[in-house]
C-alpha cells in the first residue's frame, strides 16, 4: 500500500511536465507550419492570420493533453508495458516548468483576448 501511494505521489508530481515535453516537439512543428504557411502567402488578411495564429495556439496548448488520454487508454487497457514515460523528470522540474507553461499560455491568452477588440 505505502509503495503504491509513492508511485502515485511521484506521477502526480511528475506527470504534467512529462507530458509537456511530450507535446512540445509537436506544438513547435506546428508553429513552424503556420509560419511557413503565412509566409508563402503573405496577402492573407489580418483577421485570417489572427484566427489561424489562434487555432494553433490552443492546439498547440492542448497537446499535452492528448498524451495524458493517450496514457490512459495504455493503462485502462493494460498495455503499459508497451508504452513507457516519454521522460524522467525530478519533480522540481516538473513543478517549475508546468509553472512556466501556465504562465506563458495564461499570458498568451490574455494578449489574444485584448486584441480581439
Amino acid at each position: 500500500m505505502g509503495a503504491s501511494l509513492l508511485h502515485v505521489a511521484q506521477f502526480a508530481s511528475t506527470a504534467p511536465a512529462q507530458f509537456l515535453i511530450a507535446g512540445l516537439w509537436q506544438g513547435l512543428l506546428l508553429t513552424a507550419l503556420a509560419w511557413a504557411g503565412l509566409k508563402a502567402v503573405p496577402k492573407i488578411s489580418s483577421s485570417t492570420r489572427f484566427v489561424l495564429w489562434l487555432v494553433v495556439f490552443l492546439f498547440a496548448a492542448l497537446l499535452p493533453f492528448s498524451a495524458v488520454l493517450h496514457r490512459a487508454s495504455h493503462e485502462a487497457s493494460g498495455r503499459m508495458g508497451a508504452w513507457a514515460s516519454p521522460a524522467h523528470v525530478p519533480a522540481i522540474w516538473a513543478v517549475a516548468s508546468v509553472a512556466l507553461w501556465l504562465c506563458v499560455s495564461l499570458f498568451s491568452i490574455a494578449r489574444l483576448l485584448a486584441n480581439i477588440y
